[in-house]
């Protein structure tokens, strides 16, 4: 009878010694990627050559946007509902992308073009389609 608990003690300190050298390993495996920002509304630049980039991310994360012509570089803490406010340098047709920051991840962006003028808008707010 004094194998049998000794057997035992071998195997669950084979098990434990297996679980140690596997536990790191699932610090290894992939998050899922954050979904982009919904698309924000976009305004033309201002007379001092300022656009505003106005939307929404999850709440408590960093709202980013890049123009990818100049490189320049905003991005503002969001609240709990996520509302931001960025305001960039920008010319008409500068290309600039916009994601959020959880912590160290970054999500997807989406990219805009600075308009030359103010879309028209419908009366729930999205474009009238009048393709003038």
């Amino acid at each position: 009878m004094g194998t049998r608990p000794a057997s035992r003690r071998r195997w669950l300190r084979a098990l434990a010694g297996g679980a140690l050298i596997l536990l790191p390993l699932g610090c290894l495996s992939p998050t899922l990627p954050l979904p982009p920002p919904s698309r924000p509304d976009i305004s033309p630049p201002d007379a001092s050559g300022v656009t505003a980039i106005i939307g929404r991310v999850p709440g408590g994360t960093t709202a980013l946007a890049e123009n990818l012509e100049t490189g320049r570089l905003v991005g503002q803490v969001t609240g709990d509902s996520g509302a931001y406010d960025l305001r960039l340098p920008a010319a008409i047709g500068d290309q600039v992308v916009v994601w959020y920051r959880d912590g160290l991840t970054d999500s997807a962006a989406v990219q805009l073009t600075v308009p030359a003028e103010t879309p028209d808008l419908g009366p729930l707010g999205g474009t009238t389609g009048a393709g003038d």
